[in-house]
């Protein structure tokens, strides 16, 4: 029997010429229009309208992701002590981004935010106008080598860095390995660093929202061009290098080190799931930083 989370993705892929198409959906758009913003066209909305009647709960487990990242990141600031974050696929910039989260403990943090999408880079360097030690900087993920030199030069790499791949990951694929990928931005960074991120999960065969994870990957690879479902063991394996801290790889919702978010979740948040990995020799700092952050 075929493996419905095997499909390839159509000629439409995200990592073809990037520019302003309206006719058709665009990954930072799309992730936009999630969170309620204006940077999103008919097809965006059109196409996120699709998947919303097939899972009519999603569209609040994206909007989910944003916050999950503002929690990770004042646990990154806060007990983990980060000062400089690095985030992938950074998307089109929002209020209550990275850099201004990261201030809030009245420590200087260097924040780089990271896009493959011209139109986004510009917004995002409009924005950061005023926030000298953040930078917007246009560059292709997929390309570590040449991320790796953009990042050097606003961050010290021999110094621990906070890694953000925060909805990024399940659009990378078709040639693009995401594990072998991750391993090489891993292994680039000091002890002492984490890595924090989210994917679309697919769950195991015979699971109650098998199919409907298979319908919405059929969505996203139709429409975006990407967009793929990946097991929990591929999954984990995106943490090559790092040990995952409390409460490990779970859904959005339940990424809370006082503890998980109380009520009954729907099947749609079931299949977005994320963790944050310390890359660091001593378990025992981890647990400090934990005890402290649940003060």
């Amino acid at each position: 029997m075929r493996d419905p989370f095997a499909a390839r993705a159509f000629d439409a892929g995200t990592r073809g010429p990037v520019g302003v198409d309206t006719e058709r959906p665009s990954l930072p758009r799309v992730q936009d229009y999630w969170r309620r913003g204006r940077d999103n066209y008919d097809a965006d909305r059109a196409f996120c309208t699709g998947l919303a009647q097939i899972a009519p709960g999603w569209p609040d487990v994206m909007r989910m992701g944003r916050l999950w990242r503002e929690r990770v990141v004042r646990y990154l600031a806060g007990p983990a002590g980060i000062r400089q974050f690095v985030e992938l696929g950074a998307g089109f910039p929002a209020m209550r981004d990275t850099h201004s989260i990261a201030q809030e403990f009245g420590r200087p943090a260097v924040v780089v935010y990271l896009d493959h999408d011209p139109v986004v880079t510009i917004h995002g360097r409009v924005l950061l106008g005023g926030y000298p030690r953040s930078h917007f900087e246009r560059a292709d993920i997929t390309d570590p080598g040449r991320v790796l030199d953009v990042i050097g030069e606003h961050v010290d790499l021999r110094q621990p860095v906070a890694l953000l791949a925060a909805g990024i990951l399940p659009h990378i694929g078709g040639d693009v390995d995401p594990g072998t990928l991750m391993r090489t931005y891993i292994d680039a960074l000091a002890p002492g660093s984490h890595v924090a991120l989210t994917h679309f999960l697919a769950p195991h065969d015979g699971a109650s929202h098998h199919s409907l994870a298979a319908d919405l990957q059929h969505r996203y690879l139709t429409g975006l061009g990407s967009g793929w479902f990946r097991s929990r063991d591929a999954i984990l394996g995106l943490f090559h290098g790092v040990e995952l801290i409390e409460p490990g790889l779970v859904p959005l919702d339940q990424w809370w080190p006082l503890g998980p978010a109380v009520g009954l979740s729907p099947p749609e948040q079931r299949l977005v799931v994320g963790g944050v990995g310390a890359k660091t020799d001593s378990l025992t700092e981890r647990v400090v930083a934990l005890s402290q952050w649940r003060r």
